[in-house]
């Protein structure tokens, strides 16, 4: 019974949300295609070793070797409008704005991706408050320009402090933030765009 009761809660958010996007997605006039924003963000790796293997069976070890940076990564922040345009990606790593990473990497990410991209060095390779009312704040709102947005995204903390929601506000960013355990029903970017990295 109380599987058959979370599964129609589920049913009405999901409803409730899809219908918010529908009054919003500019059939009534407020946000056009190209003002409404998904955003969200994956961990990628430097080395990302296999987590399966082919073996003979009853062959005795497999030994699957790795390197120091396995475990070593940074954060891909990716933003794109309902009409398919990309806002420049935000890539997190994890240093100090000290150290002699700022020097080198954000050359070698322009040199290979362009100058779009946008790099940034927190303590923590992933995004946190800071990166939300700094970096990710700047760049939101060097591509909206004056108008008005609609940047939906996930329920993580980080997007949903007050610091966070008055800062975006003032911005004419109108943060929509799904609601927490309907990501994967309603954030298609984390399930589609994503797993293809």
């Amino acid at each position: 019974m109380r599987d058959a009761e979370e599964q129609a809660q589920q049913d009405t958010t999901v409803e409730d949300f899809r219908d918010f996007m529908a009054r919003a997605d500019g059939r009534h006039g407020e946000f056009t295609p190209e003002r409404i924003w998904n955003m969200d963000e994956t961990r990628l790796y430097w080395d990302m070793p296999p987590t399966r293997t082919i073996h003979y069976k009853n062959g005795g070890r497999v030994v699957v070797q790795t390197s120091k940076y396995s475990k070593a990564g940074f954060s891909v922040v990716l933003t794109c409008a309902k009409d398919g345009s990309m806002l420049p990606p935000l890539i997190i790593f994890k240093g100090s704005t000290k150290g002699t990473l700022i020097k080198t990497v954000p050359a070698a990410v322009r040199a290979a991706c362009g100058d779009s991209v946008r790099v940034c060095f927190r303590p923590e390779a992933g995004m946190n408050e800071q990166v939300m009312l700094n970096e990710y704040h700047s760049l939101a709102k060097d591509q909206a320009g004056d108008r008005d947005i609609l940047l939906v995204m996930d329920a993580l903390n980080a997007h949903r402090t007050d610091a966070v929601k008055e800062l975006y506000e003032k911005s004419k960013l109108h943060l929509c933030i799904i609601p927490a355990g309907h990501t994967s029903l309603l954030q298609h970017c984390s399930y589609c765009c994503y797993e293809l990295l």
